[in-house]
Protein backbone atom coordinates (compact mmCIF):
# COMPACT_ATOMS: atom_id res chain seq x y z
CA UNK A 1 0.00 0.00 0.00
CA UNK A 2 2.86 2.37 0.85
CA UNK A 3 4.44 1.85 -2.57
CA UNK A 4 1.09 2.48 -4.25
CA UNK A 5 0.71 5.79 -2.47
CA UNK A 6 4.27 6.82 -3.33
CA UNK A 7 3.74 5.85 -6.97
CA UNK A 8 0.52 7.87 -7.10
CA UNK A 9 2.42 10.83 -5.63
CA UNK A 10 5.25 10.51 -8.17
CA UNK A 11 2.82 10.37 -11.09
CA UNK A 12 0.65 13.19 -9.77
CA UNK A 13 3.58 15.54 -9.12
CA UNK A 14 5.12 14.66 -12.48
CA UNK A 15 1.85 15.40 -14.26
CA UNK A 16 1.41 18.66 -12.34
CA UNK A 17 4.95 19.79 -13.14
CA UNK A 18 4.59 19.10 -16.85
CA UNK A 19 1.15 20.69 -16.94
CA UNK A 20 2.46 23.82 -15.17
CA UNK A 21 5.28 24.12 -17.70
CA UNK A 22 2.81 23.61 -20.53
CA UNK A 23 0.55 26.37 -19.22
CA UNK A 24 3.59 28.64 -19.04
CA UNK A 25 5.30 27.86 -22.36
CA UNK A 26 2.65 25.93 -24.30
CA UNK A 27 2.64 28.63 -26.97
CA UNK A 28 6.37 28.23 -27.66
CA UNK A 29 7.42 28.81 -31.24
CA UNK A 30 7.88 25.51 -33.16
CA UNK A 31 11.37 24.89 -34.48
CA UNK A 32 12.61 22.97 -37.55
CA UNK A 33 11.19 19.42 -37.52
CA UNK A 34 8.32 20.53 -35.30
CA UNK A 35 7.04 22.74 -38.13
CA UNK A 36 7.18 19.84 -40.56
CA UNK A 37 5.35 17.42 -38.25
CA UNK A 38 2.60 19.98 -37.60
CA UNK A 39 2.14 20.66 -41.33
CA UNK A 40 1.94 16.91 -42.02
CA UNK A 41 -0.65 16.43 -39.28
CA UNK A 42 -2.69 19.36 -40.55
CA UNK A 43 -2.66 17.92 -44.07
CA UNK A 44 -3.97 14.56 -42.84
CA UNK A 45 -6.64 16.24 -40.69
CA UNK A 46 -7.90 18.02 -43.82
CA UNK A 47 -8.13 14.78 -45.80
CA UNK A 48 -4.90 15.26 -47.73
CA UNK A 49 -1.86 12.96 -48.06
CA UNK A 50 1.06 13.52 -45.69
CA UNK A 51 2.88 16.66 -46.73
CA UNK A 52 5.90 18.04 -44.89
CA UNK A 53 6.75 21.72 -44.94
CA UNK A 54 10.23 21.02 -46.31
CA UNK A 55 11.22 20.57 -49.95
CA UNK A 56 13.78 17.92 -48.93
CA UNK A 57 11.20 15.76 -47.12
CA UNK A 58 9.06 13.56 -49.32
CA UNK A 59 5.75 12.10 -48.13
CA UNK A 60 7.50 8.97 -46.83
CA UNK A 61 10.39 10.77 -45.18
CA UNK A 62 9.45 9.83 -41.59
CA UNK A 63 7.33 7.10 -39.97
CA UNK A 64 3.70 8.22 -39.95
CA UNK A 65 2.63 7.70 -36.32
CA UNK A 66 3.39 11.17 -35.02
CA UNK A 67 1.69 12.96 -37.96
CA UNK A 68 -1.30 10.66 -37.40
CA UNK A 69 -1.28 11.57 -33.71
CA UNK A 70 -1.21 15.30 -34.52
CA UNK A 71 -3.92 14.84 -37.13
CA UNK A 72 -6.20 12.96 -34.74
CA UNK A 73 -6.06 15.80 -32.22
CA UNK A 74 -6.68 18.38 -34.94
CA UNK A 75 -9.53 16.38 -36.45
CA UNK A 76 -11.21 16.38 -33.03
CA UNK A 77 -10.96 20.16 -32.95
CA UNK A 78 -7.78 20.49 -30.90
CA UNK A 79 -4.69 22.50 -31.64
CA UNK A 80 -1.09 22.84 -30.51
CA UNK A 81 -2.01 23.12 -26.82
CA UNK A 82 -4.22 20.01 -26.88
CA UNK A 83 -1.50 18.02 -28.68
CA UNK A 84 0.96 18.87 -25.92
CA UNK A 85 -1.59 18.28 -23.17
CA UNK A 86 -2.11 14.76 -24.49
CA UNK A 87 1.67 14.32 -24.57
CA UNK A 88 1.80 15.25 -20.86
CA UNK A 89 -0.74 12.51 -20.18
CA UNK A 90 1.14 9.96 -22.31
CA UNK A 91 4.42 10.79 -20.56
CA UNK A 92 2.76 10.23 -17.17
CA UNK A 93 1.37 6.87 -18.31
CA UNK A 94 4.81 5.93 -19.62
CA UNK A 95 6.25 6.47 -16.14
CA UNK A 96 3.65 4.00 -14.83
CA UNK A 97 4.75 1.47 -17.46
CA UNK A 98 8.36 1.93 -16.30
CA UNK A 99 7.21 1.22 -12.74
CA UNK A 100 5.56 -2.01 -13.89
CA UNK A 101 8.66 -2.93 -15.87
CA UNK A 102 10.96 -2.42 -12.88
CA UNK A 103 8.59 -4.37 -10.62
CA UNK A 104 8.45 -7.22 -13.14
CA UNK A 105 12.23 -7.48 -13.48
CA UNK A 106 13.23 -6.63 -9.89
CA UNK A 107 10.77 -5.47 -7.22
CA UNK A 108 8.42 -2.65 -6.31
CA UNK A 109 11.17 -0.43 -4.92
CA UNK A 110 13.16 -0.59 -8.16
CA UNK A 111 10.00 0.03 -10.13
CA UNK A 112 9.15 3.06 -8.03
CA UNK A 113 12.61 4.62 -8.23
CA UNK A 114 12.86 3.84 -11.96
CA UNK A 115 9.50 5.51 -12.53
CA UNK A 116 10.65 8.57 -10.57
CA UNK A 117 13.86 8.84 -12.62
CA UNK A 118 11.81 8.59 -15.81
CA UNK A 119 9.07 10.97 -14.61
CA UNK A 120 11.38 13.80 -13.57
CA UNK A 121 14.21 13.48 -16.08
CA UNK A 122 14.52 17.16 -17.13
CA UNK A 123 15.00 16.66 -20.86
CA UNK A 124 12.03 14.31 -21.06
CA UNK A 125 9.91 16.79 -19.10
CA UNK A 126 10.80 19.46 -21.67
CA UNK A 127 9.90 17.20 -24.59
CA UNK A 128 6.28 17.02 -23.47
CA UNK A 129 5.84 20.60 -24.70
CA UNK A 130 7.82 20.08 -27.93
CA UNK A 131 6.33 18.74 -31.17
CA UNK A 132 8.87 15.98 -31.61
CA UNK A 133 7.86 12.33 -31.63
CA UNK A 134 9.86 11.18 -28.58
CA UNK A 135 6.99 11.39 -26.06
CA UNK A 136 4.63 9.33 -28.22
CA UNK A 137 7.41 6.88 -29.02
CA UNK A 138 8.30 6.36 -25.37
CA UNK A 139 4.65 5.66 -24.59
CA UNK A 140 4.61 2.74 -27.03
CA UNK A 141 8.15 1.58 -26.29
CA UNK A 142 7.82 1.54 -22.48
CA UNK A 143 4.46 -0.23 -22.82
CA UNK A 144 6.03 -2.81 -25.13
CA UNK A 145 8.92 -3.44 -22.71
CA UNK A 146 6.52 -4.01 -19.83
CA UNK A 147 4.34 -6.36 -21.88
CA UNK A 148 7.31 -8.40 -23.15
CA UNK A 149 9.18 -8.49 -19.81
CA UNK A 150 7.98 -11.97 -18.70
CA UNK A 151 9.04 -13.51 -22.02
CA UNK A 152 12.61 -13.96 -20.78
CA UNK A 153 11.44 -16.51 -18.24
CA UNK A 154 9.03 -18.21 -20.64
CA UNK A 155 6.00 -17.31 -18.49
CA UNK A 156 4.33 -15.05 -21.03
CA UNK A 157 1.17 -16.44 -22.66
CA UNK A 158 0.83 -16.34 -26.42
CA UNK A 159 -1.62 -13.44 -26.32
CA UNK A 160 0.86 -11.31 -24.35
CA UNK A 161 3.69 -11.96 -26.79
CA UNK A 162 1.47 -11.11 -29.75
CA UNK A 163 0.40 -7.93 -27.95
CA UNK A 164 4.04 -7.02 -27.30
CA UNK A 165 4.81 -7.42 -30.99
CA UNK A 166 1.85 -5.22 -31.92
CA UNK A 167 2.93 -2.51 -29.48
CA UNK A 168 6.54 -2.59 -30.69
CA UNK A 169 5.17 -2.31 -34.22
CA UNK A 170 3.34 0.88 -33.21
CA UNK A 171 6.58 2.13 -31.66
CA UNK A 172 8.37 1.39 -34.95
CA UNK A 173 5.73 3.40 -36.81
CA UNK A 174 6.82 6.29 -34.58
CA UNK A 175 10.60 5.77 -34.63
CA UNK A 176 12.08 3.41 -37.21
CA UNK A 177 14.93 2.23 -34.97
CA UNK A 178 12.62 -0.37 -33.40
CA UNK A 179 12.65 -2.27 -36.70
CA UNK A 180 16.37 -2.90 -36.12
CA UNK A 181 15.99 -3.62 -32.40
CA UNK A 182 13.40 -6.37 -32.92
CA UNK A 183 16.07 -9.03 -33.71
CA UNK A 184 17.80 -7.99 -30.47
CA UNK A 185 14.60 -8.69 -28.53
CA UNK A 186 14.30 -12.10 -30.18
CA UNK A 187 17.94 -12.93 -29.29
CA UNK A 188 17.26 -11.78 -25.72
CA UNK A 189 14.26 -14.13 -25.44
CA UNK A 190 16.37 -16.99 -26.78
CA UNK A 191 19.33 -16.20 -24.49
CA UNK A 192 17.25 -16.45 -21.30
CA UNK A 193 15.14 -19.46 -22.23
CA UNK A 194 15.91 -22.96 -21.06
CA UNK A 195 13.34 -24.68 -23.24
CA UNK A 196 14.50 -23.95 -26.80
CA UNK A 197 11.16 -24.96 -28.25
CA UNK A 198 9.40 -22.39 -26.08
CA UNK A 199 11.91 -19.67 -26.83
CA UNK A 200 11.47 -20.19 -30.56
CA UNK A 201 7.72 -20.05 -30.06
CA UNK A 202 7.96 -16.87 -27.98
CA UNK A 203 10.27 -15.11 -30.43
CA UNK A 204 8.08 -16.13 -33.35
CA UNK A 205 4.92 -14.81 -31.69
CA UNK A 206 6.65 -11.50 -30.98
CA UNK A 207 7.70 -11.21 -34.63
CA UNK A 208 4.20 -12.12 -35.86
CA UNK A 209 2.61 -9.37 -33.77
CA UNK A 210 5.20 -6.91 -35.07
CA UNK A 211 4.52 -7.83 -38.70
CA UNK A 212 0.76 -7.56 -38.20
CA UNK A 213 1.18 -4.02 -36.85
CA UNK A 214 3.26 -2.95 -39.85
CA UNK A 215 1.27 -4.78 -42.51
CA UNK A 216 -1.47 -2.18 -43.22
CA UNK A 217 1.05 0.63 -43.72
CA UNK A 218 3.31 -1.60 -45.82
CA UNK A 219 0.42 -2.62 -48.09
CA UNK A 220 -0.70 0.99 -48.43
CA UNK A 221 2.78 2.17 -49.44
CA UNK A 222 3.15 -0.72 -51.88
CA UNK A 223 -0.15 0.18 -53.52
CA UNK A 224 0.83 3.84 -53.84
CA UNK A 225 4.45 3.45 -54.95
CA UNK A 226 4.78 -0.15 -56.18
CA UNK A 227 7.60 -0.89 -53.79
CA UNK A 228 8.27 -2.60 -50.47
CA UNK A 229 9.07 -0.38 -47.47
CA UNK A 230 7.96 -1.87 -44.12
CA UNK A 231 7.60 1.41 -42.26
CA UNK A 232 6.79 3.67 -45.16
CA UNK A 233 9.77 5.78 -44.10
CA UNK A 234 12.31 6.76 -46.74
CA UNK A 235 14.62 9.42 -45.22
CA UNK A 236 16.53 9.40 -48.49
CA UNK A 237 18.01 12.80 -47.78
CA UNK A 238 19.28 11.51 -44.46
CA UNK A 239 21.28 8.83 -46.20
CA UNK A 240 22.69 11.39 -48.59
CA UNK A 241 23.78 13.76 -45.82
CA UNK A 242 25.32 11.02 -43.70
CA UNK A 243 27.80 9.84 -46.28
CA UNK A 244 29.20 12.90 -48.03
CA UNK A 245 32.28 15.02 -47.45
CA UNK A 246 30.69 17.28 -44.86
CA UNK A 247 31.11 16.79 -41.14
CA UNK A 248 28.30 14.91 -39.35
CA UNK A 249 25.20 17.02 -38.83
CA UNK A 250 23.95 17.64 -35.32
CA UNK A 251 21.51 20.22 -34.01
CA UNK A 252 23.42 20.16 -30.69
CA UNK A 253 26.81 20.94 -32.23
CA UNK A 254 30.10 20.36 -30.53
CA UNK A 255 33.87 20.01 -30.91
CA UNK A 256 34.26 23.77 -30.26
CA UNK A 257 32.61 24.75 -33.53
CA UNK A 258 29.16 24.91 -35.05
CA UNK A 259 28.59 22.40 -37.80
CA UNK A 260 25.47 22.42 -39.89
CA UNK A 261 25.49 20.04 -42.82
CA UNK A 262 22.30 21.42 -44.32
CA UNK A 263 23.78 24.91 -44.46
CA UNK A 264 27.01 23.57 -45.96
CA UNK A 265 25.00 21.61 -48.49
CA UNK A 266 23.06 24.67 -49.64
CA UNK A 267 26.23 26.75 -49.92
CA UNK A 268 27.89 24.00 -51.96
CA UNK A 269 24.91 23.76 -54.32
CA UNK A 270 24.81 27.55 -54.72
CA UNK A 271 28.51 27.55 -55.60
CA UNK A 272 28.06 24.68 -58.05
CA UNK A 273 30.26 22.40 -55.94
CA UNK A 274 27.82 19.79 -54.74
CA UNK A 275 29.94 16.68 -53.98
CA UNK A 276 27.35 14.26 -55.34
CA UNK A 277 24.16 14.98 -57.23
CA UNK A 278 20.96 13.92 -55.54
CA UNK A 279 18.77 11.43 -57.33
CA UNK A 280 16.06 13.00 -59.48
CA UNK A 281 13.21 10.54 -58.95
CA UNK A 282 9.58 11.24 -58.04
CA UNK A 283 9.01 7.82 -56.47
CA UNK A 284 10.38 8.08 -52.90
CA UNK A 285 11.06 4.34 -52.67
CA UNK A 286 13.17 4.32 -55.84
CA UNK A 287 14.92 7.48 -54.71
CA UNK A 288 15.74 5.95 -51.35
CA UNK A 289 17.19 2.85 -52.95
CA UNK A 290 19.35 4.96 -55.23
CA UNK A 291 20.56 7.16 -52.38
CA UNK A 292 21.45 4.11 -50.31
CA UNK A 293 23.46 2.68 -53.19
CA UNK A 294 25.30 5.98 -53.52
CA UNK A 295 25.92 6.08 -49.80
CA UNK A 296 27.44 2.59 -49.85
CA UNK A 297 29.57 3.48 -52.87
CA UNK A 298 30.86 6.54 -51.04
CA UNK A 299 31.61 4.42 -47.96
CA UNK A 300 33.65 1.99 -50.06
CA UNK A 301 35.51 4.83 -51.77
CA UNK A 302 36.31 6.65 -48.50
CA UNK A 303 36.41 4.05 -45.69
CA UNK A 304 38.72 6.06 -43.42
CA UNK A 305 36.60 9.18 -43.74
CA UNK A 306 33.52 7.13 -42.99
CA UNK A 307 35.18 5.58 -39.93
CA UNK A 308 36.20 8.99 -38.57
CA UNK A 309 32.70 10.39 -39.07
CA UNK A 310 31.16 7.34 -37.42
CA UNK A 311 33.23 7.92 -34.30
CA UNK A 312 32.21 11.58 -34.30
CA UNK A 313 28.54 10.68 -34.62
CA UNK A 314 28.78 8.46 -31.52
CA UNK A 315 30.61 11.24 -29.66
CA UNK A 316 27.84 13.67 -30.54
CA UNK A 317 25.22 11.14 -29.46
CA UNK A 318 26.92 11.09 -26.05
CA UNK A 319 27.35 14.84 -25.65
CA UNK A 320 25.98 16.31 -22.40
CA UNK A 321 23.63 18.90 -23.88
CA UNK A 322 20.00 18.60 -24.99
CA UNK A 323 17.32 20.34 -27.01
CA UNK A 324 16.17 22.08 -23.82
CA UNK A 325 19.58 23.79 -23.64
CA UNK A 326 19.36 24.69 -27.30
CA UNK A 327 15.88 26.14 -26.89
CA UNK A 328 16.85 28.44 -24.04
CA UNK A 329 20.09 29.41 -25.76
CA UNK A 330 18.27 30.39 -28.96
CA UNK A 331 15.54 32.26 -27.08
CA UNK A 332 12.77 30.04 -28.42
CA UNK A 333 10.89 30.19 -25.13
CA UNK A 334 10.55 33.94 -25.54
CA UNK A 335 8.51 33.80 -28.76
CA UNK A 336 4.99 32.54 -29.43
CA UNK A 337 3.91 30.41 -32.38
CA UNK A 338 3.12 33.60 -34.27
CA UNK A 339 6.72 34.70 -33.84
CA UNK A 340 5.90 37.66 -31.62
CA UNK A 341 7.95 38.20 -28.49
CA UNK A 342 5.83 37.42 -25.42
CA UNK A 343 8.38 36.81 -22.68
CA UNK A 344 11.55 38.48 -21.47
CA UNK A 345 14.82 36.56 -21.86
CA UNK A 346 15.56 34.14 -19.05
CA UNK A 347 17.83 35.66 -16.40
CA UNK A 348 21.31 34.18 -16.31
CA UNK A 349 20.66 32.24 -13.10
CA UNK A 350 17.61 30.56 -14.70
CA UNK A 351 19.59 29.74 -17.85
CA UNK A 352 22.38 28.19 -15.80
CA UNK A 353 19.82 26.23 -13.78
CA UNK A 354 18.32 24.73 -16.96
CA UNK A 355 21.78 23.82 -18.23
CA UNK A 356 22.85 22.32 -14.91
CA UNK A 357 19.64 20.30 -14.59
CA UNK A 358 19.65 18.89 -18.12
CA UNK A 359 23.37 18.22 -18.50
CA UNK A 360 23.88 17.19 -14.88
CA UNK A 361 21.00 14.71 -14.86
CA UNK A 362 22.31 13.07 -18.04
CA UNK A 363 25.90 12.84 -16.75
CA UNK A 364 24.76 11.31 -13.45
CA UNK A 365 22.38 8.86 -15.12
CA UNK A 366 24.95 7.77 -17.72
CA UNK A 367 27.55 7.20 -14.99
CA UNK A 368 25.08 5.17 -12.93
CA UNK A 369 24.24 3.01 -15.95
CA UNK A 370 27.93 2.25 -16.59
CA UNK A 371 28.41 1.21 -12.97
CA UNK A 372 25.15 -0.75 -12.98
CA UNK A 373 25.99 -2.78 -16.06
CA UNK A 374 29.41 -3.66 -14.61
CA UNK A 375 28.15 -4.67 -11.18
CA UNK A 376 24.54 -5.88 -11.25
CA UNK A 377 23.92 -9.59 -11.13
CA UNK A 378 22.95 -11.17 -14.41
CA UNK A 379 19.23 -10.56 -14.94
CA UNK A 380 16.94 -10.21 -17.97
CA UNK A 381 17.03 -6.41 -17.56
CA UNK A 382 20.82 -6.20 -17.52
CA UNK A 383 21.14 -8.63 -20.42
CA UNK A 384 18.65 -6.72 -22.56
CA UNK A 385 20.47 -3.41 -22.02
CA UNK A 386 23.81 -5.06 -22.82
CA UNK A 387 22.31 -6.42 -26.05
CA UNK A 388 20.54 -3.20 -27.04
CA UNK A 389 23.48 -0.85 -26.38
CA UNK A 390 25.77 -2.11 -29.19
CA UNK A 391 22.90 -2.11 -31.68
CA UNK A 392 21.84 1.37 -30.55
CA UNK A 393 25.31 2.90 -30.89
CA UNK A 394 26.06 1.00 -34.09
CA UNK A 395 22.92 2.27 -35.82
CA UNK A 396 23.66 5.87 -34.87
CA UNK A 397 27.30 5.54 -35.94
CA UNK A 398 25.91 4.67 -39.37
CA UNK A 399 23.34 7.47 -39.48
CA UNK A 400 23.11 10.43 -37.08
CA UNK A 401 24.12 11.23 -33.53
CA UNK A 402 21.86 13.63 -31.65
CA UNK A 403 21.07 14.06 -27.97
CA UNK A 404 17.32 13.47 -28.35
CA UNK A 405 17.98 9.99 -29.75
CA UNK A 406 19.26 8.97 -26.30
CA UNK A 407 15.76 9.35 -24.87
CA UNK A 408 14.58 6.08 -26.40
CA UNK A 409 16.84 4.20 -23.95
CA UNK A 410 15.36 5.93 -20.91
CA UNK A 411 12.87 3.21 -19.81
CA UNK A 412 15.66 0.61 -19.73
CA UNK A 413 18.41 2.74 -18.19
CA UNK A 414 16.06 4.17 -15.54
CA UNK A 415 15.33 0.65 -14.31
CA UNK A 416 18.95 -0.55 -14.22
CA UNK A 417 20.11 2.70 -12.59
CA UNK A 418 17.42 2.29 -9.92
CA UNK A 419 18.44 -1.33 -9.36
CA UNK A 420 22.07 -0.25 -8.89
CA UNK A 421 21.18 2.41 -6.33
CA UNK A 422 18.92 0.09 -4.33
CA UNK A 423 21.43 -2.78 -4.45
CA UNK A 424 24.45 -0.58 -3.89
CA UNK A 425 26.09 -2.71 -1.19
CA UNK A 426 26.25 -5.86 -3.31
CA UNK A 427 27.18 -3.86 -6.43
CA UNK A 428 29.99 -2.11 -4.56
CA UNK A 429 31.54 -5.47 -3.69
CA UNK A 430 31.64 -6.44 -7.34
CA UNK A 431 33.00 -3.04 -8.41
CA UNK A 432 35.93 -3.50 -6.03
CA UNK A 433 37.09 -6.48 -8.09
CA UNK A 434 40.16 -5.32 -10.09
CA UNK A 435 38.80 -6.29 -13.50
CA UNK A 436 35.50 -4.47 -12.98
CA UNK A 437 37.13 -1.47 -11.31
CA UNK A 438 39.54 -0.98 -14.23
CA UNK A 439 36.74 -1.31 -16.76
CA UNK A 440 34.55 1.21 -14.88
CA UNK A 441 37.40 3.71 -14.54
CA UNK A 442 38.31 3.40 -18.24
CA UNK A 443 34.74 3.86 -19.49
CA UNK A 444 34.01 6.79 -17.18
CA UNK A 445 37.31 8.45 -18.14
CA UNK A 446 36.43 8.06 -21.82
CA UNK A 447 33.01 9.59 -21.19
CA UNK A 448 34.62 12.52 -19.38
CA UNK A 449 36.79 13.16 -22.43
CA UNK A 450 33.77 12.98 -24.74
CA UNK A 451 31.75 15.31 -22.54
CA UNK A 452 34.60 17.82 -22.26
CA UNK A 453 34.63 18.20 -26.05
CA UNK A 454 31.16 19.74 -25.90
CA UNK A 455 31.34 21.82 -22.73
CA UNK A 456 31.60 25.08 -24.67
CA UNK A 457 28.10 24.48 -26.04
CA UNK A 458 26.45 24.22 -22.63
Amino acid sequence: MRHSRLLALVLLVSFALKLALLLWVGDIKPFRDEIHYLSAGSAIAHGEPIHYDDALWDELHAPPMYPWFVAAVMWLGGGAFEIKLLQVLLSTLSAWFVYRLGRSWYDERVGLLGAAIFAFYPTLVAFTHYNWNETVFLFWFSLGLWVVAPAASERAPASRLLMAGLVFGLAALTRAIVLYLLPVLVVWIYAWGRDRRLTVRNGSLLAVGFVVALLPRTISVYGDYDGFMPLGSSAAYGWYVSYNYFEPANADWGFHQERNTFRQYLLAVKAGKEPRKTVVESNPILRTRAEKRRAIEFLLEHPLLFARHSVMRVVELLNPTSFAVRHVRLGLYEHARSGERIRDPLPRWALMLVIAATAGSYVVLASLVVLALLSLASTPARTLVLLVMPAFFGLHALTFGMSRYRLIMLPLVAVVAAAFLLRFDECRERLLEPRRAIAAAAILALLLVVWSLNLDKL
